[in-house]
């Protein structure tokens, strides 16, 4: 039987990584017969709450949002009280906490035989693959600066985790941190406030940078370029980065040798409209509420060239 249904999608930020999502996953839909509509909540809580209304609507079939983390989404449990299916893109720090009315748990008590799901990538394995590229680059240890997306996410958090895990065990490395908040901007004031501090330090360096999204690079980049040129570390300009993500832009500098490596993590968007597919043609709910994605890096590890420092 044909699919014909409408899915809104409700994304944060209007980059090369999620546009990349939205168009993988428009070519997923058409396949599926499902027609998508994009939302830009620009990280904004108070804009994600303006799609209460258009829930209710009757050329709404489903949800699929990456979800701004800044207060409660009871847009999440409006969707489920219409019998609308919710994908959530990313973890939150309550959405399996029972004591709130749209957590996981609770959803799935009242309503039974509504979907609600959560489709990500598996962060903590992310930052497990970042670290062993870093390993890989710096097979005899280094410093090394992580630039975090928004610590407050637990997709930032676990991958810090995956990646301590690795890379902590071995007195060669040191890992500094600082918050980039999945922005260029943030990225670029946050490297570049850490680096003055830091050259002071007599034979500072740093040996590679580890970004927790491709999105931050030209922040990264351009900090290190001033940096480098304010504070005569002509050095900076070379540190390698390994990113997050895997776009094909990307993709091409890592091959052209402009940029260390890319942990790939597949289209989450693309995952989620197969599921609501899934669910509307045969359905099919997962058997738990969190359905994580497999990561690779790229290149693959055995192809990686160490680094000389």
């Amino acid at each position: 039987m044909e699919i014909i249904k409408n899915v809104n999608v409700l994304l944060t930020r209007q980059d090369n990584v999620q546009n990349r999502w939205f168009e993988d996953a428009q070519a997923i839909a058409a396949q599926r017969k499902i027609h998508l509509t994009a939302h830009w909540t620009l990280n904004s809580f108070k804009q994600q709450e303006q799609f209460n209304d258009s829930i209710k609507q009757e050329n709404c079939d489903g949800i699929v949002i990456l979800a701004v983390l800044a207060g409660p989404m009871h847009l999440i449990r409006k969707a489920v009280e219409h019998n609308k299916p919710v994908v959530l893109l990313n973890r939150t720090p309550s959405d399996m906490d029972e004591k709130v009315d749209w957590s996981w748990p609770i959803l799935q008590r009242e309503f039974p035989q509504t979907l609600v799901a959560t489709m990500l990538p598996d962060a903590i394995e992310t930052g497990r693959e970042q670290a062993r590229q870093i390993r890989a680059l710096l097979p005899h240890g280094g410093r090394i600066l992580s630039v975090l997306g928004d610590p407050g996410s637990s997709d930032s958090a676990d991958r810090l985790k995956g990646f301590l895990e690795v890379i902590k065990g071995d007195i060669s490395y040191s890992v500094a941190t600082v918050a980039g908040n999945f922005s260029p901007d943030v990225a670029e004031t946050a490297c570049l406030r850490w680096l003055e501090t830091m050259s002071k330090h007599a034979g500072f360096k740093v040996d590679a940078i580890a970004s927790q999204s491709e999105a931050m690079i030209p922040g990264i980049r351009s900090a290190f370029r001033k940096a480098a040129a304010q504070f005569n570390l002509p050095h900076l300009i070379k540190s390698p980065i390994s990113a997050i993500d895997g776009t094909p832009e990307y993709k091409i500098e890592v091959d052209r040798g402009t940029l260390a490596g890319l942990i790939e993590t597949p289209s989450r968007v693309a995952a989620a409209i197969n599921l609501l597919a899934d669910y509307w043609e045969y359905g099919f709910k997962p058997s738990r509420p969190v359905e994580l994605l497999p990561v690779s890096s790229y290149p693959p590890l055995n192809r990686i060239k160490p680094i000389r420092i």
